[in-house]
């Protein structure tokens, strides 16, 4: 009688570690999506972020120019507002960038996994 309850025991026991492992492999997967996701819009906002700063440079070359060119200084001051708004945006489209690689890090596939299988493998041979 004892042997069979501890037979049972043993197989709720070792239902409960897949059950887990289902729900944790689920958890995974949903993490590889986001990861992939958030990949996608790093390297978008990456993008944007460089063709800004490539026209502030561009700007900023054009400005002077017009200034050794012994153009005056109020000719110059709509192309150094709009240097100034597109560095404003570069500076923002970094951070968003930063927010967005971090968040990406977080739902990498190797950190999590690793973890999962480290868990799942205690467990497994602990009820042995």
């Amino acid at each position: 009688m004892e042997r069979n309850q501890a037979c049972q025991a043993q197989k709720y026991r070792l239902q409960k570690i897949n059950e887990i492992q289902t729900i944790l492999t689920d958890e995974v997967v949903k993490r590889t999506i986001l990861s992939k996701k958030y990949h996608k819009w790093v390297k978008i906002v990456g993008g944007v972020d460089d063709v800004l700063v490539g026209s502030t440079v561009v700007l900023e070359a054009i400005a002077v120019a017009l200034l050794a060119t012994a153009v005056s200084a109020p000719a110059i001051m709509p192309i150094k507002v709009v240097v100034i708004g597109i560095g404003s945006l570069a500076t923002a489209g970094s951070q968003v960038k930063k927010k967005l690689f971090r968040k990406e890090g977080k739902h990498k596939k190797s950190q999590f996994s690793h973890k999962i299988n480290i868990v799942l493998s205690v467990t497994v041979f602990r009820k042995r």
